[in-house]
């Protein structure tokens, strides 16, 4: 509803803006500025609003309020971080993921030594590509694994969260740490659906199935009219690592809990939380997936070099880069674009994936390719989740300017981007009028409210927009109706064009 509101103010701007606009019309931006002025007032004085609209094909800002105020992005920092990637590795750039052995062939009795998984960073690597690597393995007679699973994930640090991301989002599925070798986003999913009687247990299911943690579900199904209530919990061990740094998640042996209930009739529903060692994980799973294929193993599962394993047994390749920032704009994937931002900066500027490295490059990025001051520019993170991260309005339409002439990677970003009413996380807004003409990445978190993107206008112009809100208060009831009334009055505007 939030979105609904204030993009329509942007819409009805850009249909008072396009091609030769009128004094009325200037007059009525006027008018429309005072009245943005009286909003703030009456809502929170604490509330930061900036907000920038360019045409595309004039290349002209055609409305600009507190623009160049640095304001936390949240979500929308995937914009850029899609497009800091994309000209660093390239939309065809792949992943590889490879097995290998210390052990020369022809392998006797079917034996090899120590068994290499090694990563290159690949966010999307899923059990089932896992599966495939063994099953191509075996090919080559491999029937014994008679040392340890060495899982390599040096290609990036073991930094597994950015700076300024809240306590208590870590363990949750969606701020996932991020490694060199990653399998299922490194978190473990619990689908929960009803089932067909009020009082049965309903149906909860975990994704990947795998035996490193356990489900136990209470969660009931309950009345049609009853409200949604399920809880996902586990000991998430939030303690300090060997480095000194925070750590959260899952670990072997523990156990899920969902209890609550879940009305008859409710579509089914996702919850997921982080896997605290993600080399563990894809090491597990590697053993899983190698007794599901008759291939012995009773070794270690230990992390570390893969130099030694000279001998290739099977490698995957991931899809195009191009493609995977589809998921990560569409459905807003945090674990995604932390590992795109970490690997675009091994490639920019080499040695080894981190946080750090990432945030020089998309700073490098932006001075560089955009042609921004990036004096007042602050990067922790590629997803967003960072409340360090500073951006301002001006400075996001100015990517998407760039993107929108790009010939040879914006295309793949704004086809990615999730577009009005019709999918992605945009998918229940904007129903009416303006379904299908936005496209367009949402950002929230507590007290901000984001969103930067495309939308076309029915005089034929498509405009780049930045509509950044910053400590909102909560509830936003007051807000909203003070949005209402200035959409009355813009709803009111016309232009007369030439």
């Amino acid at each position: 509803m939030h979105l609904g509101l204030v993009l329509l103010i942007c819409l009805t701007l850009a249909g008072s803006l396009t091609a030769s606009t009128s004094l009325r019309s200037r007059a009525e931006v006027k008018n429309l500025e005072r009245l943005l002025e009286q909003v703030m007032k009456e809502t929170d004085p604490t509330v930061k609003v900036g907000m920038e609209i360019a045409s595309m094909k004039s290349g002209r800002v055609v409305f600009s309020r507190n623009a160049k105020a640095p304001m936390i992005p949240a979500s929308t920092m995937k914009v850029v971080t899609a497009a800091a990637a994309l000209h660093y590795m390239g939309p065809y750039h792949r992943f590889q993921t490879t097995l290998s052995t210390d052990s020369r062939g022809p392998f006797k009795g079917g034996a090899i030594h120590n068994l290499y998984l090694t990563g290159s960073g690949d966010p999307n690597f899923s059990n089932a590509n896992l599966a495939g690597l063994v099953s191509e393995m075996r090919q080559h007679n491999v029937k014994q694994v008679t040392g340890s699973i060495v899982v390599d994930d040096t290609v990036f640090d073991r930094v597994p969260f950015g700076e300024g991301w809240s306590v208590g989002d870590l363990g949750r599925g969606y701020a996932a740490p991020v490694s060199g070798m990653d399998v299922e986003h490194n978190r473990i999913a619990i689908k929960v659906a009803p089932s067909a009687e009020v009082g049965h247990l309903a149906r909860a299911a975990m994704f990947p199935f795998t035996h490193y943690v356990k489900l136990h579900s209470t969660i009931k199904t309950g009345k049609d009219t009853s409200f949604y209530s399920t809880i996902l919990n586990a000991d998430l061990n939030k303690d300090l690592n060997k480095e000194g740094l925070m750590d959260a998640g899952v670990e072997l042996g523990q156990t899920i809990r969902v209890h609550g209930q879940t009305p008859l009739g409710e579509e089914e529903h996702w919850m997921s939380l982080a896997v605290k060692k993600p080399w563990h994980f894809a090491g597990f799973l590697l053993k899983e997936r190698l007794a599901d294929a008759g291939i012995r193993f009773t070794g270690k599962i230990v992390s570390g070099s893969s130099a030694a394993g000279k001998t290739r047994l099977a490698e995957h390749r991931s899809k195009a880069l191009g493609e995977a920032i589809v998921d990560m704009l569409k459905f807003s994937d945090n674990h995604t674009a932390e590992a795109l931002f970490k690997a675009l900066g091994t490639k920019a500027l080499g040695g080894q994936g981190s946080f750090e490295q990432g945030a020089k490059a998309v700073e490098q990025f932006l001075r560089e390719q955009v042609k921004i001051d990036t004096s007042e520019v602050h990067v922790d993170d590629g997803s967003g989740l960072s409340r360090f991260n500073h951006l301002s309005p001006a400075q996001m339409v100015a990517v998407l300017s760039y993107l929108h002439s790009n010939f040879f990677y914006g295309p793949e970003i704004i086809a990615a981007l999730p577009i009005s009413g019709e999918d992605g996380t945009l998918y229940r807004s904007l129903n009416g009028t303006m379904r299908g003409r936005v496209r367009a990445k949402t950002g929230s978190m507590t007290g901000i409210f984001n969103l930067a993107g495309y939308m076309a206008t029915t005089s034929g112009d498509v405009l780049a927009f930045a509509l950044f809100v910053n400590n909102t208060p909560k509830p936003l009831r007051a807000t909203i109706e003070l949005w209402d009334k200035v959409l009355t009055e813009v709803g009111e505007a016309r232009t007369n064009e030439s």
